[in-house]
C-alpha cells in the first residue's frame, strides 16, 4: 500500500489544490460581510466617511469575480508573481470580461496575498494593511469573487485573490465555477473528524481510488488528480 501511495505521488500531474478549499472561500465571505456590517464607515476612494443610504453592506458572491480570482491564483503559481498583473496577463478589467463579469460596472479592486492558510488569517492581515482594509470596506463594493490555491511546490504554499465590483450578476447569467472535485470529498475521507488527512484515512482513499468504490457519503469514484491532491493534504498537514 505505501509503494502504491508514493507511485501516486510521484507519477501523477500535479495542478494547484482546489479540494476542500471551499471550506474556507465561504468563511471569508462570511467574515467579510460581518466585518463591513459592523463598520460604522466605509472608504470612498478619498477618505472614511459614513455609509451611504444606498451602499451595499452585504457582499453578493459573484461566480465570475470567482473565476478572475481563481484564474490570477493560477497566474501568480504558474510565473512566480505575486503581483495584481503578472507578466503577460490580462488587466483586472480584462479578466473578469473574459471571466464572464457583466458590462456595465464602474468599479473594481482587488486584494491578494501569499501564505495564509485559513480565511481568519488572511483577513487578519488585509486588516492590519491600509490599502487592503479600504479595498475591503468599500463604499462601492457589492459584488465580491473569492478565491484560495493551495500550491505545496511554490514559495507561498497558500494564494488567495478576492475581487470586488459594484455590479451584482444575475444567478442565471452566471457561468459556473472553475471546474473542480466535489468540495465534500476530504470531509468524507475524514472519518475521525481531526480536520487532517492521517494515516489510516490516507490508506483508504488509495484502496477507493484502486477499486473505483466511492468513499461513503461521496456520490462517485475518486479521480486520479483528486488522489494526487488529496495525497498532498495527508504529506502537508493541511487542514481541511
Amino acid at each position: 500500500m505505501r509503494i502504491l501511495l508514493l507511485f501516486a505521488l510521484f507519477t501523477l500531474p500535479f495542478m494547484p489544490s482546489l479540494v476542500g478549499q471551499t471550506t474556507q472561500e465561504t468563511a471569508f465571505l462570511t467574515l467579510i460581510n460581518e466585518y463591513r456590517a459592523a463598520s460604522p464607515r466605509c472608504w470612498d476612494g478619498q477618505g472614511l466617511r459614513d455609509w451611504p443610504k444606498d451602499a451595499q453592506r452585504t457582499l453578493s458572491y459573484s461566480a465570475s469575480l470567482s473565476t478572475s480570482a481563481y484564474q490570477h491564483n493560477v497566474t501568480m503559481i504558474a510565473s512566480d508573481c505575486t503581483d495584481h498583473t503578472c507578466p503577460g496577463e490580462p488587466s483586472l478589467a480584462e479578466r473578469v470580461t473574459l471571466a464572464g463579469y457583466p458590462a456595465g460596472w464602474d468599479y473594481l479592486s482587488e486584494n491578494i496575498a501569499g501564505g495564509f492558510e485559513t480565511a481568519q488569517d488572511v483577513m487578519g492581515a488585509w486588516q492590519q494593511s491600509t490599502g487592503h482594509n479600504r479595498t475591503m470596506l468599500h463604499c462601492r463594493s457589492r459584488a465580491i469573487g473569492i478565491s484560495t490555491v493551495f500550491e505545496p511546490t511554490s514559495l507561498a504554499w497558500w494564494y488567495w485573490t478576492t475581487d470586488f465590483g459594484d455590479v451584482v450578476e444575475r444567478a442565471q447569467s452566471a457561468p459556473p465555477p472553475p471546474a473542480r472535485p466535489a468540495g465534500n470529498l476530504l470531509q468524507a475521507l475524514d472519518t475521525n473528524g481531526d480536520h487532517r488527512i492521517d494515516d489510516d484515512e490516507m490508506d483508504a482513499a488509495v484502496n477507493y481510488w484502486v477499486t473505483g468504490a466511492p468513499p461513503p457519503g461521496f456520490d462517485r469514484p475518486i479521480t486520479d488528480d483528486e488522489i494526487a491532491q488529496v495525497t498532498l493534504f495527508w504529506i502537508t498537514g493541511q487542514r481541511i
